[in-house]
């Protein structure tokens, strides 16, 4: 649905647990799934009745960086976050050129079962030139939101299962397919936007995550999807060099 962001009251953000096993580097092509330190400090906050947000606001402790309770996930090249408000909401510029990867990853513990949708807003500005999640050698995105599950054996990097909600530029709307990184066989992904879409348009999303989790996990065979680990917000060119950029904010998990 195109619209301007919606207005979204304050809420109270998810609550972080620590996590043994890293968020895997599930958004770019050659990304292998690694092990990342557990994020620190207190909870933020908690989920209202119907709402857990995943805010994207400014950490006033820094001048720059990722948004408060986040944390990079760098691959290639420098990450650069930005914080851009419009009203009284923030949005994360993505940005990324040439061989370049990297996005910011938030610890989440999530039980679909009672939280079962995901609720964003985006735009893309810049899609990389070519970019097709359908080839290995051109597996670009200016905007991706990766739903991370834990590991179900050891060495846990390699069983990491995740969803992949993209916004691509060449593969057509509605398709999902597995990723074509070959060190990324548990991670599906569903292309929501493509080059069709007007430059600098605003669309909310709202994904039946469990429904898709359920799907994911019977296809491999292991059975009910467990809570989730985190979530991950990408951006990528290194595979066709070009140049890619868009906003993303208002995150957040609901019971219906």
């Amino acid at each position: 649905m195109r619209e301007e962001p919606p207005s979204v009251p304050p809420g109270r953000s998810g609550w972080p647990r620590s996590w043994k096993a890293a968020l895997a580097l599930v958004a770019c092509a050659a990304l292998s799934l690694s092990l990342a330190l557990p994020l620190q400090g207190q909870p933020p906050g908690g989920a209202t009745a119907d709402v857990l947000q995943l805010p994207i606001i400014p950490d006033p402790s820094k001048r720059e960086g990722p948004p408060l309770g986040w944390e990079i996930q760098a691959h290639r090249g420098t990450p650069a976050p930005a914080l851009e408000k419009r009203g009284n909401r923030h949005y994360l510029r993505l940005s990324s050129r040439g061989d370049t990867a990297w996005g910011i990853k938030r610890e989440v513990q999530v039980d679909l079962r009672e939280f079962p949708f995901l609720e964003w807003t985006w735009k893309a500005d810049r899609l990389p030139r070519g970019g097709d999640v359908r080839r290995r050698d051109a597996d670009d995105q200016a905007l991706q939101v990766y739903v991370v599950f834990p590991g179900t054996s050891f060495p846990r990097r390699l069983t990491s299962t995740a969803l992949a909600y993209v916004w691509d530029n060449l593969a057509p709307r509605g398709l999902v397919t597995g990723s074509p990184q070959p060190t990324m066989r548990r991670v599906r992904v569903v292309v929501l936007r493509n080059g069709q879409e007007p430059p600098g348009a605003w669309f909310t999303e709202k994904r039946n995550v469990l429904q898709d989790a359920r799907a994911l996990y019977r296809d491999l065979g292991l059975g009910e999807p467990p809570p989730t680990e985190g979530v991950i917000l990408f951006v990528n060119t290194h595979k066709t060099g070009g140049h890619a950029e868009g906003r993303i904010g208002d995150i957040r998990f609901t019971r219906r």
